[in-house]
């Protein structure tokens, strides 16, 4: 067996958890031995992982770290640093003695990783270090920690090209760099849209836009919102409505504006344990962030044949080709609504759309993905791989 760490910071039920939950669910329980550690307990790990995953954590809560009652996610990471000296959370790993140790986030963990005893080191990197006023700060901070510790990695995954050209600016060449599409499990994706949604109707004569992510700046709502109220200001309002599932801390300003403008076609739905059977009855998804470093909701969404608009930034520009598969705007209210207008003033498009959706989604294929995971993390460790596949056969 392969003994294979994976470790991130939290589990909250956000992207990097879910695409963590979606790789370790399917790599093949009878080649990898698989362990997830977190810095701090979140959610229950039933609700991502499958049984035979490991789990383990440092700290089950912010309020174990030197008794101090309360953090925000910044000064947990000052704080770690400080009571993590003695270096408890690579002990813990380094019990396993694994053969590969994989962190799922920049920064802190992958310094930590770049630490552990595991015979190979991994770095997966999800988003575009050149973007993000916080993680160019943090990268200016702890740049020459970052440049030892990405240096020790034997292969570090990067979701784009774009993103690996950004990554190469900033470090140079350290090690191999593989570019890996985030897996998109679209057997299951399909299967849960199936689901029948009661708790809101589709709108009828009208087109309904979907925007699905957590409710925070960076995923650049407000600027949604706003094309809205530029859209309503032009007579379009009886000709649309727009969903925003998710939740998060900005939630309580967004209905504020909402409430504001007077947009009355604008439905927030709250976060989803099934957001597919919302997107399956969206005719087009709408995709606002100020910074994206893959766009995961973009690929669920083609493997639904649904239309995609989504503004220019590293993810979104690669994944639609630079806008031959998906309307590509700035990042700007205006260029939205225009891009909004697109399917409101010709409802023909949306099969052309549809279409480009449903090719391009090939290339982002469960099996195309997994295979490519699994040829860096079955790598040098090919005899122990074949060693239980051929014991597999025998038995």
């Amino acid at each position: 067996m392969i003994k294979i760490a994976f470790i991130n910071a939290i589990l909250e039920g956000g992207g990097i958890e879910k695409l963590l939950g979606d790789i370790v669910n399917r790599l093949d329980k009878n080649i990898f031995d698989i362990t997830v550690f977190t810095t701090r307990q979140g959610i229950n790990p039933n609700k991502i992982f499958k049984d035979h995953i490991k789990y383990d954590y440092l700290y089950k809560n912010i309020t174990e770290i030197g008794g101090i009652k309360k953090y925000t996610n910044k000064l947990f990471n000052q704080k770690f640093k400080i009571f993590n000296s003695n270096n408890e959370f690579i002990k813990k790993i380094n019990k396993g003695r694994f053969d590969i140790a994989v962190s799922m986030k920049e920064g802190l963990i992958s310094v930590l990783v770049s630490k552990t005893n595991a015979k190979i080191k991994i770095a997966w990197v999800l988003t575009d270090v050149n973007s993000g006023d916080s993680m160019n700060n943090y990268i200016k901070k702890s740049y020459n920690e970052l440049v030892n510790a990405y240096s020790l990695m034997k292969k570090i995954i990067i979701c784009t090209n774009t993103a690996k050209h950004s990554f190469e600016e900033v470090f140079g060449i350290l090690t191999e760099y593989i570019v890996i599409p985030n897996l998109v499990p679209e057997t299951e994706v399909i299967f849960r849209s199936n689901e029948k949604v009661s708790n809101i109707a589709k709108p009828k004569d009208k087109l309904l836009f979907i925007c699905v992510g957590r409710l925070s700046h960076e995923k650049g709502q407000e600027l949604l919102i706003r094309s809205c109220k530029l859209l309503n200001d032009m007579d379009y309002k009886n000709k649309y409505e727009l969903w925003l599932v998710g939740n998060g801390k900005d939630r309580n300003m967004l209905e504020q504006y909402v409430e504001r403008y007077m947009l009355s076609n604008i439905k927030f739905i709250g976060y989803q344990d099934n957001p597919y059977k919302y997107m399956k009855l969206a005719d087009v998804l709408v995709l606002p962030s100020k910074t994206e470093g893959f766009g995961l909701v973009i690929t669920e969404a083609m493997f639904l044949g649904i239309p995609i608009i989504a503004t220019n930034s590293a993810g979104p520009s690669e994944i639609l080709d630079n806008g031959r598969y998906g309307i590509l705007t700035d990042i700007d209210s205006k260029a939205i609504a225009e891009g909004m207008k697109t399917f409101l003033d010709d409802n023909s498009k949306l099969n052309k759309y549809k279409n480009l959706s449903i090719e391009r989604s090939k290339k982002y294929s469960e099996e195309n993905i997994l295979s490519k995971i699994n040829a860096v993390l079955i790598g040098e460790n090919s005899e122990k791989a074949l060693y239980n596949e051929n014991t597999r056969n025998l038995g």
